[in-house]
């Protein structure tokens, strides 16, 4: 039988609407089974290290500039020609010991007639001594006479201390760093011919700014790393503190001072670094994944007792190669903290998490 056009487009659309719900009833169940496969999310996991309260000095580091105990500028003290030299640049030099020759002039016939003007003036003392006991002479004239012996005498001192003055001489054991001239070479009064210096100890000075001054004292401990040698840690303490800051850096310049070190390195005029041990306080030592940095202040994340996720604020005390030092101001006593290291930015604050000890490489806390 043949349909008329009208019946077979209604059969059509009867088989696409039945084929549409049978579809519908399929996909049903399928929903609800993907439903019920989904599965739940379990609590997170977080890697923790104990950390245990220690005492730990906070340190404040600067850097500072090697000096000699003592540096001075030896100069002439008389114009005249160099004409012998005996010590070396780089020579170790004892107290006295002579290091050049000036060449005297005229000064010893000068001390020659000064010493005979002496003798002359001797003899006319003892002269009218001898008439004035006998009342031919006046006892004013005795005091006259006096007057020309000591004249006498201070101009032989004058002239032998300029003689004294023309042998430049170590003041101190010490070492003669710069020689400044060689022979022939005429020097004028206040000429710098040697520097030398005294290296029985060295001398640190460093910069302490106004915001760091609080705790730092006459006495307070101090550890000394030289650049020129960089596995010697000195122990020290600070020994003089400026009374005003300086104009430019408003800061206040310490010294710190120290026995030479045996060592063939050269430290005078180099740097160091300068640790200064303030007061003990508890501090625990964290690793610096650790830290978190939340509206400008450093925080820490623990897991409490009931296994939740919290953190505290922490404030730094010392920094060190593998880790830091930190204080945690709003813990009431110091305890044993379960400290997360890794994990703390995947749940929430108060969210119970699953605590896992951290596989952290095998190392030690440096302890100050």
């Amino acid at each position: 039988m043949r349909m008329a056009p009208h019946q077979l487009t209604a059969f059509i659309l009867l088989i696409l609407i039945g084929l549409w719900m049978a579809q519908g009833e399929v996909r049903r169940p399928f929903a609800a089974a993907l439903t019920q496969a989904k599965p739940t999310s379990s609590q997170p996991q977080v890697q923790i290290i104990q950390a245990q309260p220690q005492a730990i000095h906070p340190q404040l580091t600067l850097q500072a500039q090697v000096e000699a105990w003592r540096h001075v500028q030896l100069k002439a003290q008389w114009s005249a020609p160099v004409t012998e030299i005996w010590a070396k640049k780089g020579q170790d030099l004892a107290s006295g010991e002579a290091i050049l020759h000036l060449e005297a002039q005229d000064l010893p016939w000068q001390l020659e007639q000064a010493r005979a003007q002496l003798v002359s003036a001797r003899l006319d003392l003892q002269a009218t001594q001898s008439l004035a006991k006998q009342a031919y002479q006046a006892h004013n004239q005795i005091s006259a006479h006096q007057a020309q012996v000591q004249a006498a005498q201070a101009q032989v001192a004058r002239i032998e201390q300029q003689i004294q003055k023309l042998t430049l001489s170590a003041p101190f054991d010490g070492y003669l760093d710069q020689l400044h001239v060689e022979i022939g070479d005429f020097v004028d009064v206040g000429q710098v011919i040697a520097d030398y210096l005294d290296l029985s100890q060295v001398k640190l000075t460093a910069y302490l700014p106004q915001t760091q001054q609080a705790g730092i004292e006459l006495g307070t401990p101090a550890r000394v790393h030289f650049n020129a040698l960089p596995t010697q840690v000195f122990d020290a303490q600070v020994d003089w503190i400026a009374s005003e800051a300086h104009p430019s850096t408003h800061a206040y310049a310490i010294e710190v001072h120290l026995p030479h070190p045996q060592t063939s390195a050269r430290l005078v005029g180099s740097t160091a670094s300068l640790d200064l041990l303030l007061p003990a306080q508890t501090a625990y030592w964290v690793p610096r994944n650790a830290l978190s940095l939340h509206e400008g202040h450093l925080y820490v994340h623990y897991v409490d007792d009931q296994q939740r996720l919290e953190r505290l604020q922490a404030q730094l005390v010392r920094t060190q190669s593998q880790g830091v030092w930190v204080s945690l101001p709003e813990l009431t006593q110091a305890q044993s903290l379960q400290l997360v290291v890794l994990g703390q930015h995947l749940a929430s604050l108060g969210t119970q998490v699953i605590p896992q000890i951290a596989n952290l490489p095998a190392f030690t806390p440096e302890l100050p």
